[in-house]
């Protein structure tokens, strides 16, 4: 068995912080190393560090003001821009690997393309 340690930083700017409900400021984690990519579910294929679209909208859904701006300096394959297209808040993502940003903006633009259900929680 293999474990990883994957955190998830969140700041704010103006002072106050926010939640939808979370008073605990631990890490929502889990593990994404190598092994966990077996049963694929929402992990994209071909990223050495997936992540789990629903464990992303978790986050962001807790953590961020709808409407806010969500910066991810190590973009991947979008995930997070994903994520934060499905429950209305402001994407940056930042991104060394033109092959990942690619990958990313195709995700990103397919989830945009895609209407909202009527009474989706944002």
């Amino acid at each position: 068995m293999q474990y990883s340690y994957d955190p998830v930083v969140v700041w704010w700017t103006d002072g106050d912080i926010w939640s939808a409900g979370t008073l605990s400021r631990d890490y929502h984690v889990a593990n994404t190393s190598p092994s966990a990519r077996i049963k694929l579910g929402d992990y994209v294929k071909g990223h050495p560090c997936p992540r789990p679209l629903s464990q992303v909208e978790h986050i962001v859904r807790q953590w961020v003001r709808p409407g806010a701006t969500v910066i991810d300096p190590f973009m991947g394959s979008g995930t997070t821009g994903v994520a934060c297209v499905k429950t209305g808040r402001n994407f940056i993502g930042i991104e060394i690997s033109e092959e990942y940003c690619e990958m990313a903006r195709k995700r990103i633009a397919e989830a945009q393309a895609q209407p909202l259900l009527i009474g989706a929680k944002l």
